[in-house]
């Protein structure tokens, strides 16, 4: 099978107007994301620098006061210069901050967010670096009472830059572009935003987020290099996340991941979403990492998910020293009992290396290189899936790691022109319709799988009842002599094939 052409990440190569159309043949709104006017007036940092002070926050603090007198303005910040900043800058609507790579504003408070800015909007932070105290260095916890009178919750979150929003869209027309930010606990913060573009940045050595849009619509994060998490235990790290929160007023809708390369988070995910709706995963690559692409809604209340070409590269470390944690390579899931997932659209991707580090033992209930449960209109089309491992074969039958999981019921699934290979000795694809669920309308075609071990069917059908079933022209290629297309545990599943069966 073929896959994309390999692609240039990080620096976009695409010219403005080119990327521009692109993101609007996917479907975002961008007319109306316009980011800080170069109408504005413009003036250099120096203006406000009095060549007397240590920090550079009274002049942080007399540039903001300008922009505010002005009604919106650039600032364009100083060439090969290191500003020190040892309180957060409040930030203001209408403002563009520019500069280049030469310069740095460095935090030296651990655990202080540098800028903060909360309801505003049309905001540019354009070309220069951030860094922090490093990675060990937490943010100051703020207590909060949520919303719904919950007890007061520790939020650990905060950024080196961080926009919040006192309601669902209060803050919009975010743009994060050409930053190379890093040493912090976490490193970028959006919560609760309206049309926000994080573009061609550099994010590195952080310990929990890279970048974090939670609660927001109207997402693009395009072009960025997310390179060496900190996190070296097994513990939870992630190089983008986002998570949706409608019941408390802040869902997440239309998120768009692109073309961006992602390595070095070997304990977890480089990809995360909770209850994102309208989801567009495609072209980005990943390398050294647990998990690849995680997406997940506990509701079961989400639709039209897409995540195409991606190249995924698993991790040959393991930080969990042999402890069970989820291991995979792309999972869509929504949790058991309730409604199913709509649309899931998975096809063209490369997932290599799945269950191949030493000593690995998978846990939880994701256990495959592609894993999905409670979907509707589910589509696993012209993916590869090379170089397999044999690790987990430790583990008691049926438990174990399989090419393809499908562990809840799902409806209208078609598995189609999929490849594999490598050294794994359980199935290609495993179906569970768990004992009181039940799949239907399920076509497996075109899928081929070589091994070095003996597995003896490509399929198996477990628990529940799988009805409207069609298998037909798959290829099983092991050292067993006797291979079948499909097995069914005789005490748990019932399949009920339509004629097509070759």
């Amino acid at each position: 099978m073929a896959f994309a052409k390999s692609r240039v990440y990080g620096r976009s190569m695409l010219s403005r107007r080119q990327m521009m159309a692109g993101l609007g043949a996917l479907g975002l709104d961008i007319s109306s994301a316009s980011c800080a006017s170069s109408s504005y007036p413009e003036r250099d940092f120096a203006n406000f620098e009095t060549g007397q002070e240590r920090s550079a926050v009274p002049a942080f603090v007399r540039a903001l006061d300008w922009v505010r007198r002005e009604g919106g303005g650039r600032i364009r910040l100083p060439a090969n210069r290191t500003l020190v900043l040892d309180e957060e800058i409040r930030l203001l609507s209408n403002l563009a901050l520019v500069g280049d790579s030469s310069c740095l504003i460095r935090q030296t408070k651990p655990g202080l967010r540098l800028f903060v800015g909360e309801d505003i909007h049309s905001v540019t932070l354009s070309g220069f670096a951030v860094r922090g105290a490093g990675p060990q260095a937490l943010f100051e916890p703020e207590r909060r009472t949520d919303v719904d009178g919950e007890a007061p919750r520790t939020v650990t979150d905060a950024g080196l830059i961080h926009f919040l929003s006192s309601a669902s869209g209060a803050s919009s027309d975010l743009a994060v572009q050409n930053l190379t930010m890093s040493d912090g606990y976490n490193l970028l913060c959006v919560r609760g935003a309206q049309r926000v573009r994080v573009e061609n940045c550099h994010f590195s050595n952080w310990m929990l987020y890279a970048a974090l849009c939670s609660g927001s619509s109207d997402v693009t994060v395009i072009g960025n290099r997310f390179e060496q998490c900190a996190q070296a235990r097994g513990y939870t790290a992630y190089a983008f996340s986002a998570t949706g929160d409608e019941r408390r007023g802040y869902p997440q809708r239309r998120l768009r991941f692109l073309r961006n390369m992602v390595s070095g988070v070997p304990s977890w995910d480089g990809f995360m979403t909770h209850e994102v709706d309208d989801l567009i995963v495609e072209d980005n690559e990943f390398r050294d990492v647990r998990n690849g692409i995680d997406i997940t809604s506990p509701s079961g209340r989400i639709a039209n998910v897409r995540v195409s070409r991606n190249r995924i590269f698993h991790t040959r470390s393991d930080p969990w020293r042999g402890r069970s944690a989820a291991h995979f390579g792309i999972s869509v899931a929504a949790d058991p009992g309730v409604p199913f997932i709509r649309n899931v659209n998975v096809s063209e991707n490369l997932v290599s290396g799945a269950n191949a580090v030493p000593g690995l033992s998978s846990g939880g209930y994701v256990i495959g290189a592609l894993a999905f449960s409670r979907i509707g209109e589910l589509t696993v089309s012209g993916n590869g899936i090379a170089d397999i491992g044999n690790e987990d074969s430790k583990l008691p039958k049926p438990k174990g790691f399989d090419c393809i999981s499908i562990y809840q019921p799902s409806s209208n699934v078609t598995i189609l022109n999929n490849t594999g290979n490598g050294t794994l000795d359980r199935y290609f694809l495993e179906l569970d319709a768990t004992t009181d669920g039940a799949s239907d309308n399920i076509k497996i075609s075109g899928n081929t799988f070589s091994t070095s071990s003996k597995m003896t069917s490509l399929t198996r059908f477990v628990r529940g009842n799988f009805k409207n079933v069609s298998i037909f022209n798959n290829r099983l290629m092991s050292s067993s002599r006797r291979t079948s297309q499909f097995e069914v545990e005789p005490e748990s599943a019932h399949v009920a094939l339509l004629p097509s069966i070759s």
